[in-house]
C-alpha cells in the first residue's frame, strides 16, 4: 500500500501540487503510538478474547483523548469535514468541533 501511495506522487507531483501537513502526520503518528502502546499493555494485564470490545473502546477513548491533548484537529479541518460531509451532518460536525477543539471560528 506504501508503494502505491509513493508511486502515485512521484507520478502527480509533476502535474498537481501536493501538499502534507507535516504537523498532523507526526501527531498523529504519537498519538497512534501512544494508543497503541497502552492497548496492548491492558492486553498483556488481563488477556480474553472476549474483552476484544473492551481493548476496542480503551483505545478509541485514548486515540480521541489524546488527539485532544496535541490540538491535532484544527478549525479548518472542521471547515473542511463540514464542507465535505454537508448540511446534514453540521450539527455533528460542531459538536465534534467543540470537544476537539475548543472554540469554533
Amino acid at each position: 500500500m506504501a508503494t502505491i501511495l509513493i508511486t502515485t506522487i512521484v507520478a502527480l507531483r509533476n502535474r498537481i501540487k501536493l501538499s502534507f501537513d507535516l504537523e498532523a502526520f507526526w501527531k498523529s503518528l504519537l498519538v497512534s503510538i501512544v494508543m497503541a502502546l497502552a492497548v496492548y499493555n491492558i492486553q498483556a494485564l488481563h488477556y480474553n478474547k472476549l474483552y476484544l470490545p473492551i481493548y476496542v473502546l480503551v483505545g478509541g477513548g485514548i486515540y480521541l483523548t489524546m488527539l485532544r491533548l496535541t490540538n491535532a484537529i484544527k478549525p479548518s479541518d472542521l471547515r473542511l469535514m463540514e464542507e465535505y460531509l454537508g448540511a446534514r451532518f453540521s450539527v455533528l460536525v460542531r459538536r465534534f468541533g467543540r470537544l476537539f477543539v475548543g472554540s469554533q471560528p
